[in-house]
């Protein structure tokens, strides 16, 4: 658990200032030269509905996202950074990271052939989301090994639930790892910029 304390120490001020998270939200995406999209807000599987094929088994087709509540403009890497953080394994997430940006690029080319942007504007608008993301998270991570924990202390089913805890905490460990290799590498340029710039009220 020390290397995890260190982790969060290394992310700290960046994710803990508000003026990094409304400029990610606001204006870092447009740095990077990347357009103003509509975004889902809270993308993540409990909010996309999935086609049935013919085996009424789940298919990749999606058949409507759900809950909008969130919905805003913003950046075009906003919801998969969501998505990938929320519902992915760092096993699984760590896998895909090196081919779901250029497969993100490809897929809108091919319904907006005009668009100009590249998978490494994408990539860095993921980095800069990533941080803010870590915190809902680690604020989900929280409240569901919570519940686990009650679910464990009450004798149901200790085995899964334990497995289940086990897990979860798992991938948060993960997303702050990386989190913290991030900002000491590739956003290091970012930690220098809001070093100064204090929280306003």
């Amino acid at each position: 658990m020390d290397k995890v304390a260190k982790d969060l120490n290394k992310i700290i001020d960046l994710a803990g200032n508000k003026e990094y998270h409304l400029w990610v939200a606001k204006e870092g995406y447009k740095e990077l030269g990347l357009p103003t999209v509509l975004v889902h807000g809270d993308l993540w599987n409990s909010n996309v509905f999935f086609q049935n094929d013919s085996n009424r088994e789940a298919s990749t087709e999606v058949l409507a996202f759900i809950d909008w509540q969130l919905v805003c403009e913003g950046s075009p890497a906003a919801d998969i950074t969501r998505y990938l953080l929320l519902d992915a394994d760092g096993v699984v997430r760590r896998g895909i990271e090196p081919i779901i940006f250029g497969f993100y690029v490809n897929c809108l080319r091919s319904e907006i052939p005009s668009i100009s942007f590249n998978e490494t504007q994408i990539r860095k608008a993921y980095l800069y989301s990533f941080i803010t993301q870590v915190l809902s998270l680690l604020i989900i991570t929280v409240f569901n090994a919570k519940s686990l924990q009650h679910s464990i202390s009450k004798n149901e089913n200790i085995a899964l639930n334990s497995a289940k805890k086990d897990k979860i905490i798992l991938q948060a460990i993960h997303a702050i790892e990386d989190a913290a290799i991030f900002v000491e590498n590739e956003l290091a340029d970012v930690v220098e910029r809001f070093k100064h710039v204090k929280n306003s009220n």
